[in-house]
């Protein structure tokens, strides 16, 4: 029996959702991550509607209505995920009167070009996904590194 009827109502049932692959969870640019710089990633990915990668706004107006308390807090969380390579800056904020909102794209989804954005699509293929360079055999690569450490000290403290 296929299951797409079964997928199918189990989601029209949950409404909108956002995808999140496995690698981006398992990256270290993304465990590294403090607390509020989650959130405020989840908060910003929350505005991806399919075809507005690049268009996604951090701005204190909109993060306000999805709880955020201190403009300070908001500020750090979005300045360490200007430094991760998780997210990318399309346009730069602009303060004033005809100020404009500083717009972002998140890195695993392909980027939906628009002319507004301060990047420069030549050269670049604007797929997106950057390779988060998930090392899936991390936890026993460490345990290979501890016993060659032990294996030096011991080594020292023989001779």
């Amino acid at each position: 029996m296929a299951r797409t009827g079964f997928r199918r109502g189990v989601l029209e049932g949950l409404g909108g959702y956002v995808p999140m692959p496995y690698s981006v969870l398992d990256s270290a640019a993304y465990q590294s991550l403090s607390p509020s710089a989650v959130k405020l990633l989840w908060d910003v990915y929350r505005q991806y509607t399919g075809r507005n990668n690049g268009s996604m706004s951090p701005c204190w107006e909109l993060m306000q209505h999805r709880g955020w308390r201190s403009q300070t807090t908001l500020d750090k969380a979005k300045k360490e995920l200007r430094a991760s390579r998780l997210i990318t800056v399309t346009r730069q904020g602009t303060r004033g009167v005809n100020g404009k909102a500083e717009l972002w794209a998140v890195n695993w989804l392909r980027m939906d070009y628009r002319p507004e954005f301060d990047v420069n699509p030549q050269g670049q293929d604007f797929k997106g996904y950057i390779d988060l360079k998930v090392n899936h055999d991390a936890e026993q690569d460490a345990r290979k590194l501890r016993l060659v450490q032990t294996a030096v000290k011991a080594a020292r403290k023989s001779a």
